[in-house]
């Protein structure tokens, strides 16, 4: 398509320079020059669905959108919609650990990769580094280990003040 756009190039570097600056992918040449759509209507799609549906259908969604639409920056869409696809996972490591306060973390992301992954090998049989994402770490999940969460959420200044108060309070033995 860059060659139909862009008189007489003699090299790739000259295919990827688009109002003087070079691109680093030919695809972001593309996007610069209008050839490609960006992706501002499905971001819009993922915010519209985030107001209305649950973790699970935007999931759902995200995944037709990874592998029927072909997006141009699908980790920009995985950065921007990912606490919402990740609520229900937050929720219910928060219900089985009550006594943590327990934030989204690399854990959670984690596992709903990999509920995508599935949802994409069933739609289209490509694991999610094929579709433009990293794939997820299998022996991870976090979710339902709760000795491994309660390991990763302890805070240290408060044990430490703990610790100093009870400390006079032991004896001898």
């Amino acid at each position: 398509m860059l060659f139909h756009t862009i008189k007489g190039p003699n090299s790739y570097a000259m295919l990827k320079t688009v109002d003087g600056r070079v691109c680093n992918t030919f695809r972001e040449a593309c996007q610069k020059v209008g050839l490609l759509e960006d992706d501002e209507h499905r971001t819009k799609t993922m915010s519209e669905a985030m107001l209305t549906s649950s973790p699970d259908q935007i999931r759902n969604l995200f995944a037709i959108i990874l592998t029927t639409c072909n997006p141009s920056n699908p980790r920009f869409l995985w950065d921007k919609f990912r606490e919402s696809m990740s609520e229900d996972f937050l929720a219910r490591v928060r219900r089985n650990n009550v006594t943590y306060d327990i934030q989204f973390s690399s854990e959670i992301f984690n596992s709903v990769l990999i509920i995508l992954e599935s949802k994409c090998m069933s739609i289209c049989s490509k694991i999610l580094s094929q579709l433009g994402l990293k794939s997820p770490e299998r022996n991870l999940d976090i979710t339902n280990n709760a000795d491994l969460l309660r390991e990763k959420n302890y805070n240290t200044a408060e044990l430490r003040k703990f610790v100093e108060s009870n400390k006079p309070l032991l004896t001898d033995d």
